[in-house]
């Protein structure tokens, strides 16, 4: 009798457990799926008046500044800059950490 009122709330507490685990883990997933995602918006929202601000400041495209803008965008990302005629800039890739320049 004792064994099967032990056998039986060890049971209950393993399945009580187990579905706590998984009901965090599911929270958690969703909820920091949904900050990267605000994150990146807010990245990529600023991103326009970030790279005016650093072509105001230098005069030009500072090859090594958009390195740095390239480096913090989100994983994945391409932006291609081009001036008001629609001439080849550079291209700002996330994903291999570097950018290409365009000739002048």
């Amino acid at each position: 009798m004792r064994k099967k009122l032990f056998l039986s709330t060890l049971v209950i507490v393993l399945i009580t457990l187990t579905f706590s685990m998984l009901s965090v883990h599911l929270v958690f997933q969703e909820q920091f799926t949904d900050y990267l995602t605000k994150t990146n918006e807010t990245i990529l929202e600023a991103l326009p008046s970030r790279l005016s601000a650093l072509y105001l400041s230098k005069g030009t495209w500072d090859p090594a500044s958009l390195d740095q803008v390239s480096q913090s965008l989100p994983v994945g990302t391409i932006v291609t800059l081009t001036d008001p005629n629609g001439k080849f800039i550079a291209t700002l890739n996330s994903s291999r950490g570097s950018m290409m320049h365009g000739r002048a």
